[in-house]
């Protein structure tokens, strides 16, 4: 099988499964690669556990990130000084990017955060947010 029907082959899954699981094509990516794309198995787990896998699989925020100050500070909303915690450069709506949790960095930041885990020693199929502690995934996109 060539590397353009593999992709095919996944791509129709994942259409397929997205209807099932009312999920997006992300998160449902991150869910397949999770069970090894094993359908049966990922059927049975997910629907008898769903909201413990959307927190331990990152696709939704883990309630208890609300309460630890040290993760919510690159929130917009607390970071009243618009700094990226990385790199210390102003934010500016031109600048900036944030997952669904909400952590703010400048672009170049994320960037960076995204190239070591695709690159690095460590590489890893659904790097995090760069907000230590937090465990929102990138999406496939």
């Amino acid at each position: 099988m060539k590397a353009d029907d593999i992709r095919a082959v996944i791509e129709r899954k994942i259409s397929d499964w997205i209807t099932i699981f009312c999920l997006s094509v992300d998160e449902m990516y991150v869910v397949a690669k999770n069970f090894r794309w094993n359908n049966e198995k990922m059927q049975t787990e997910w629907f008898e556990k769903q909201d413990k896998l959307k927190i331990s699989l990152g696709l939704f925020p883990d309630p208890k990130m609300a309460k630890d100050p040290k993760i919510n500070a690159s929130l917009v909303s607390v970071n009243k000084a618009r700094i990226c915690l990385c790199c210390y450069e102003l934010l500016e709506k031109n600048n900036t990017f944030a997952l669904q949790c909400g952590h703010t960095f400048c672009t170049s930041c994320w960037e960076e955060h995204a190239k070591a885990f695709v690159m690095g020693d460590n590489y890893q199929t659904n790097p995090k947010c760069m907000q230590q502690g937090c465990n929102i995934v990138f999406g496939h996109s």
